[in-house]
């Protein structure tokens, strides 16, 4: 399960199962050694606990006693976590089963609610891109199409907007083959967080790895085991006793009048304000709200004073023969485009496309010929294409 969390770590992952395990994290009472190897599972590879409630997952009878537990567990990584909801037990749906079934639904829409999801347009995660990877696709993909046989130079506006649309879509299928997908929503930490608990959290996933290491070179792995048991115990303890001061504090904060007593309290008591009515314009005052608007539209938006200065005329008369025929700007060459795009910063946020500068300038260093051609077509027609306007 290690193995196959690590090589999907740039997917969205949802891992269900019945792994055996306690813990008070999904629930149980109690945490067993099974369970703490899932925990450990869920914070070296970055996981979410989906469970939610305490309804047993298994139920089985032992020596004429019942006994259940939540041995049921459901993970998603940070990429997948919010798009699983309503998750819960189905006692109903399998009754010749010791293990009730899990259901929850995948919201695979994205999030269209002011505030909700992620807004930035930064989707691909250059720094650890495969870029000979990214070559070698984006090579296959345009040997496929027939891009490469069109003559750019006889498109015109339509012609050259699909064109681009084709191009900009094959780049962001190659970029998802090649580069990790950033995640869509920061992880939050807890108010009780500290750099001691971060530097302890450190110390247990890489003792973790070391013990994976001793394991494959055939290493005695006694020493590290006990010093894992040891260090985990100390990072949970240590999280207990933050959280838990964390919350004392909390609670000796709020006085007979608390937080949210004192905010309704300002709200309800505190008189609205509004909007003036009058202006002191020089000794007066005006009268209403309309001559208050006029007069703010007269002092901010004045009417335009008349254009028949000495030096406005003077001004018509030296361009009157002025010539605007002047010659076209040059055609771009490829090493201009490269310049410019090697110049601008890989971290300047992109469009709606999430093609940072930096993909457009692999792309371009494989068809330098191809955009270039694109550029100067754009030239030729007045144009700039939709698919590179912000929205």
């Amino acid at each position: 399960v290690d193995y196959f969390l690590k090589i999907t770590s740039r997917y969205k992952c949802i891992l269900g199962g019945s792994f055996n395990g306690w813990d008070p994290a999904w629930g149980s009472s109690r945490s067993n050694p099974r369970g703490n190897d899932l925990m450990e599972l869920v914070h070296t590879n970055d996981m979410y606990i989906c469970n939610t409630g305490d309804t047993s997952t298994f139920e089985t009878v032992t020596h004429g006693r019942d006994r259940s537990s939540i041995i049921d567990v459901t993970l998603a990584s940070g990429q997948a976590f919010d798009m699983v909801g309503e998750w819960r037990v189905n006692l109903e749906c399998c009754t010749t089963s010791q293990h009730d079934a899990i259901e929850f639904h995948i919201n695979t829409e994205k999030p269209t609610s002011p505030g909700t999801g992620n807004v930035s347009t930064f989707m691909f995660n250059t720094d650890k891109a495969d870029w000979a990877a990214f070559k070698d696709a984006m090579l296959q993909e345009v040997a496929l199409s027939d891009i490469l046989d069109s003559d750019i130079s006889t498109l015109d506006k339509k012609q050259l907007e699909a064109l681009i649309s084709r191009i900009t879509s094959l780049i962001r299928d190659c970029c998802k083959e090649t580069m990790p997908i950033r995640s869509g929503k920061a992880k939050q930490k807890p108010p009780w967080w500290s750099d001691t608990l971060k530097r302890l959290k450190g110390e247990v996933i890489s003792l973790h790895r070391q013990i994976h290491s001793a394991k494959l070179s055939g290493q005695p792995l006694d020493a590290l085991l006990e010093e894992q048991v040891i260090k985990k115990k100390h990072y949970s303890d240590e999280m207990k006793r933050a959280s838990t001061e964390s919350f004392r504090k909390f609670c000796e904060l709020q006085t007979r009048e608390n937080v949210w007593s004192l905010t309704n309290r300002l709200l309800k008591e505190t008189a609205p304000r509004r909007p003036l009515t009058t202006l002191k314009i020089g000794d007066r005052y005006t009268a209403d709200a309309e001559e208050t608007a006029n007069a703010l539209l007269k002092h901010f938006y004045p009417d335009d004073s008349p254009d028949q200065t000495p030096e406005q005329r003077q001004l018509r008369t030296h361009y009157k023969n002025y010539s605007t025929n002047t010659p076209d700007d040059l055609p771009f060459t490829e090493e201009e485009v490269l310049e410019q795009l090697n110049s601008i910063s890989p971290r300047k946020a992109p469009g709606l496309d999430s093609l940072t500068s930096d993909i457009c300038l692999h792309f371009t260093k494989i068809y330098p010929r191809l955009m270039t051609d694109i550029l100067n077509r754009c030239l030729s027609l007045r144009y700039f294409p939709g698919a590179w306007r912000p929205m």
